[in-house]
């Protein structure tokens, strides 16, 4: 079962990237070239491919052991290298623990209407030996000596771990400190001597989930709303006047314009011969009482003062709603022309994913609620 982050749902989709069975082979390709060169007594050089198989220890061993004269076929001839994923196994690596809703999008080859999205991979740590059979100690000098320097503490190769990602990755390949040497002779005559060296690495691997299809966002419609209430905009509602308070007015309190509000009309309503509606926006204090306008000219009496914010027609906005409406889609007609008209943007299945068409707004107002 698979949680999908995105739709906080379970899921049985089944998914396997073969991602161990890579990992195996890219260390065993490491060590898969190493060569020994030996000179017989006519002084003629060969250069002899030193044998590599993926099995374990103990079984190499019991091979070569239940053979004393070393004359089996050349596939279990020394020199040998054999190599195993031993314990512990398979380790988690907080260390290089990527964000969880890191993901990697690429075009879907097939459909131009969605693209390919994997989410970042799981780090774990892979632990390996590789061990060195000979019977001459020289032989184990010459293939250690093609192995160590080449770790420094490792070596890192580029690996192309899900192809249909595209998705390269910097696998290190770590060479831990110690070296293990084992002579396996045990005194008899008739007993060849047989020399092991066990090398031991860390590979620092990662595990992919599944591929998901994901839709191209083609439409968009955006909801603007009047945000939270402030002071710097309030609507008054007055009655009483002895005149009109017309747009640019200042305007203060009565009892006290120091101490008191004061600020700059936005938007008047003058609807009676004594009552109407101012739009102030505040500069300092707050309103309260009766407000009179610069030089006394107009005074009035404060029936109700509600703060709020204006819309782009200078409009307050009573309660918090929507103020605007904006409406942005592919910019393509049916006929696949180009165009800025929301109406006239219609085919959006033309559109692909690297075409630049832009796209085509509209804004209008809202509803208040």
């Amino acid at each position: 079962m698979i949680w999908d982050s995105q739709s906080q749902s379970g899921t049985s989709e089944y998914f396997f990237h073969d991602l161990i069975r890579k990992y195996v082979v890219v260390f065993g390709r490491t060590f898969s070239d190493i060569i020994v060169q030996r000179t017989n007594a006519n002084n003629i050089t060969a250069d002899i491919k030193v044998p590599l198989e993926y099995i374990p220890k103990e079984k190499a061993v019991a091979r070569l052991v239940s053979d004393p004269n070393l004359d089996r076929p050349f596939s279990v001839l020394l020199p040998i290298m054999t190599f195993e994923i031993v314990p512990p196994g398979m380790v988690y690596d907080s260390e290089r623990k990527i964000g969880t809703l890191t993901k990697k999008t690429i075009r879907n080859p097939t459909d131009k209407n969605h693209l390919q999205i994997m989410y970042s991979p799981v780090p774990y740590n892979i632990y390996f030996d590789l061990h060195v059979y000979v019977k001459d100690p020289i032989d184990g000098c010459k293939i250690l000596e093609q192995i160590l320097p080449i770790f420094q503490p490792d070596w890192t190769p580029q690996i192309q771990l899900i192809p249909e990602m595209n998705t390269v990755y910097n696998v290190a390949i770590e060479k831990l400190p110690n070296l293990e040497y084992q002579d396996l002779y045990d005194d008899k005559l008739q007993t060849r001597r047989l020399i092991l060296y066990t090398l031991h690495f860390r590979v620092r691997a990662w595990f992919f989930g599944p591929e998901r299809n994901k839709p191209i966002i083609k439409f968009t419609t955006l909801n603007i709303r009047a945000g939270s209430f402030t002071n710097n905009a309030v609507t008054i509602y007055y009655s009483g006047a002895n005149g009109n308070i017309p747009i640019g007015s200042n305007v203060y309190s009565w009892a006290n314009a120091a101490i008191h509000g004061a600020g700059t009309v936005n938007k008047s309503s003058y609807q009676k011969a004594n009552t109407g509606m101012l739009q102030v926006n505040v500069v300092s204090g707050s309103f309260t009482n009766d407000i009179f306008t610069y030089g006394n000219t107009v005074t009035a009496h404060v029936s109700r003062i509600v703060n709020g914010i204006y819309d782009d027609k200078g409009n307050v906005l009573d309660t918090p709603g929507i103020a605007e409406v904006v409406y942005s889609q592919p910019g393509l007609t049916s006929a696949g022309l180009p165009t800025t008209s929301v109406p006239s943007s219609v085919n959006w299945t033309l559109v692909d994913i690297d075409d630049d068409y832009g796209f085509a707004s509209q804004v209008q107002g809202g509803e208040i609620p």
